[in-house]
């Protein structure tokens, strides 16, 4: 009884708990007398008050149920700028209001309740951006595993030959053997193209770009700008293996043997100062499609062997120099390192 009502006068009880000591206040002359005798004793009046300790000298220390009332606070939002909880009364009486003890927010509480919200905050963001990075990058791998199925049925139409690139043609031309041959509608075959780590999938998503597998009849009628467009965006965000040249300068497909260890597709380059690198989850590595049609996460752009997967020994974003040396290249680039020209 003496330990509940000095906590009752001391302000320290949750809101169920002053009820309680109230009720037995209002019935209870025991209590009413013990209430009488410890509201003197703490007012310095005399009497019998061995019992009873000195008031906290330390006005300032957190009240005991502080925790339960910074998750209340938490949980019903009101969480407004420090300035006006701290200045403003109204506001602060309606924080109060929320969190059950109405006058008994103080800055001390406020400053331990920012605390907490900050390190949650800490804690949670790195997981939160990383599990939004991993979904993003099981969602390129899945449509890499797709592309590769349709590989697989090009290759049975063609002499298990993978789409070949010819002197001239882009390296996005992948996408158009694909979408002639293999019976999946343009605009799925589209969507496959697009990984969702990239500003394209953003754009598309908000309906502020359109990405289109054009026929060869548009490829041939197109000219200028609009052909520089098409040869741009038609592979997607992948990046398509080249081919690579003999001695006499011949160039040569990369004969489709079901390697596990031949990379076809991957997330597609960008230039940069460090040369060309991938930068489609969180620049650290690149999802590839291999011959045996499995994917797997690169670190870096230097696959197991030691070749890198976007420039050629001499260090260029073309052909590979022998049939060792694979290269694959962004959908504009032609097998010699060079972009489509203006004029033609």
């Amino acid at each position: 009884m003496t330990e509940q009502l000095l906590a009752y006068l001391l302000d320290d009880l949750s809101a169920a708990e002053r009820l309680e000591v109230e009720a037995r206040l209002a019935d209870d002359p025991t209590w009413q007398a013990e209430f009488a005798r410890l509201r003197d004793c703490l007012a310095g009046c005399d009497g019998d008050c061995d019992d009873v300790p000195a008031t906290p000298a330390a006005e300032d220390a957190p009240p005991a149920d502080l925790v339960a009332r910074t998750c209340t606070l938490v949980e019903s939002g009101v969480y407004e700028s420090l300035a006006s909880l701290e200045g403003g009364s109204e506001t602060r009486n309606a924080a109060c209001a929320y969190a059950g003890h109405c006058g008994s927010w103080r800055f001390i509480d406020l400053a331990v309740a920012a605390g907490v919200l900050v390190a949650l905050g800490g804690l949670l963001l790195p997981a939160l951006v990383e599990s939004r990075e991993a979904s993003r990058r099981t969602v390129c791998q899945n449509k890499l595993r797709a592309l590769g199925a349709e590989f697989v049925a090009y290759a049975e139409r063609n002499n298990h030959q993978l789409p070949p690139l010819r002197p001239g043609q882009n390296a996005g031309m992948y996408a158009v053997y694909i979408a002639d041959q293999c019976g999946l509608p343009r605009e799925d075959v589209a969507e496959l193209l697009i990984c969702p780590a990239t500003q394209l999938a953003e754009d598309v998503a908000r309906g502020r770009a359109r990405l289109w597998v054009p026929t060869r009849k548009e490829l041939s009628e197109a000219c200028g700008p609009a052909l520089i467009a098409l040869r741009q965006q038609m592979g997607g965000t992948f990046a398509y293996r080249f081919g690579f040249f003999d001695p006499d300068g011949q160039l040569h497909q990369v004969r489709f043997v079901g390697s596990d260890q031949l990379p076809v597709l991957a997330d597609a380059p960008d230039s940069s100062p460090m040369g060309f690198v991938s930068q489609r989850h969180g620049s650290s590595g690149e999802n590839v499609l291999y011959q045996s049609m499995s994917v797997r996460f690169v670190s870096g752009h230097v696959i197991p062997n030691g070749d890198d997967l976007f420039c050629n020994r001499a260090g260029q974003h073309a052909a590979g120099l022998d049939r060792d040396d694979m290269v694959l290249g962004r959908s504009e680039f032609e097998p010699l390192g060079t972009i489509f020209p203006m004029g033609e």
